[in-house]
C-alpha cells in the first residue's frame, strides 16, 4: 500500500539502485504452488522457491505501479544506505532497551540493498505448477483492490509513509521474543516453500 500511495503522490523513494533485481509471486500463485506441493509425489522436506517466471528490477516494479495507477512518479530518489543503517542502529538500540526483537537491523540493510532473485524451475518441473499472474497483472489487480477499498486518495505524505514503512516496518517482531528473527527473508533463507 505504501508504494502505491507513494507513486500516487508522484514520489518514489527507493533503496540501492533501480537496477536491483528481484523475483515476485502473486499470493494466489503461491497458494496454488503450496497445493501442488501437497498433491505432488515429492519427498517430504523438499524445498521449492516460487516466482512469476521472470526476473524484475525495481524500475520494473515502479513502472508497473505507475501503469496500474495511471500516474507517473515525478520525483524518484535513492535513500542512502548510511541513512538506513543509522535508523537501523537506532532500532537496534530501542530493541536492547525494551528487550524486544526489532525488524530493522543493520544486517537487514543487506537485504534492502541486495538482489532478491530465486529460481522456480524445480517447482515448475517437479510440481507441475506455473504462475498464472504476471507482475503487471498482480499490480493492476492490487491497484483495483486498493481503489475499491478506499485507498485511492492521494496524500502529500505518502512518500514519507513509504520510507517509514520500509525503514521501520514493524519495530517489534516475533511476539516480543528476543533472539534471532523468525522472518525467513531476514534470516537469509529466502522466500521458500517447504513441503
Amino acid at each position: 500500500l505504501a508504494a502505491f500511495k507513494s507513486v500516487r503522490s508522484r514520489v518514489m523513494p527507493y533503496f540501492g539502485s533501480t537496477a536491483s533485481k528481484l523475483s515476485v509471486i502473486h499470493g494466489a500463485d503461491c497458494a496454488a504452488a503450496c497445493i501442488a506441493a501437497i498433491d505432488a509425489g515429492v519427498p517430504s522436506g523438499s524445498v521449492y522457491f516460487v516466482d512469476d517466471g521472470a526476473v524484475h528490477t525495481f524500475a520494473d516494479l515502479a513502472s508497473g505501479i505507475e501503469q496500474a495507477l495511471g500516474v507517473r512518479a515525478w520525483l524518484r530518489f535513492p535513500i542512502p544506505r548510511v541513512v538506513v543503517e543509522a535508523v537501523a542502529l537506532g532500532a537496534e538500540q530501542y530493541g536492547k532497551l525494551t528487550d524486544r526483537a526489532v525488524m530493522l537491523t543493520r544486517d537487514k540493510c543487506n537485504e534492502l540493498f541486495g538482489q532478491w532473485v530465486c529460481d522456480a524451475a524445480p517447482a515448475r518441473a517437479e510440481l507441475g505448477w506455473s504462475a498464472r499472474y504476471s507482475l503487471a497483472d498482480g499490480l493492476r489487480e492490487t491497484a483495483e483492490w486498493y481503489r475499491a477499498n478506499g485507498h485511492g486518495s492521494s496524500r502529500w505524505w505518502a512518500g514519507g509513509t513509504m520510507v517509514a514503512y520500509h525503514l521501520l516496518n514493524e519495530v517489534v517482531e516475533n511476539d516480543d521474543r528476543p533472539g534471532p528473527t523468525t522472518d525467513a527473508v531476514a534470516d537469509g533463507r529466502g522466500a521458500a516453500m517447504i513441503t
